[in-house]
């Protein structure tokens, strides 16, 4: 059996050699120019790769990935928020909402208590 020296890694048949070394190094650098923040494991396994220890495996160079497109769309997301026109709108007997294209919410008020309740009369027992 020949060892893969290719990119991509596929699933159980990971790359060896400069390829995959050169890779490793290319995740690494990217996510730091992105600011994006690898786990311990994720950052170990890319510097034993990037090493020659171990070869560039389809679980880590996938997880890489996702982990840069997910921060690419985080990031995006809040400029996006930020850049948006504040938006108000009125609506017949609701008053006005406003919000950056996203629902807002009020938090639910708590329910009363027992001993708030006792004061009130009930509908049914008033006279």
């Amino acid at each position: 059996m020949n060892a893969r020296t290719e990119l991509p890694p596929l699933p159980r048949k990971p790359v060896y050699g400069p390829a995959a070394r050169e890779e490793a190094l290319r995740l690494m650098s990217e996510a730091k120019r992105e600011k994006i923040n690898f786990g311990w494991s994720t950052k170990t396994n890319l510097c034993r790769m990037a090493n020659g220890e171990r070869p560039l495996s389809y679980s880590v160079w996938e997880g890489g990935a996702k982990v840069r497109e997910a921060g690419r769309r985080e990031r995006k997301h809040e400029q996006d928020v930020q850049e948006r026109p504040l938006q108000v709108r009125v609506v017949a007997g609701k008053g006005s909402s406003s919000g950056g294209g996203e629902a807002h919410r009020r938090e639910p008020e708590a329910p009363a208590s027992r001993e708030d309740n006792r004061h009130q009369r009930h509908p049914a027992t008033v006279a």
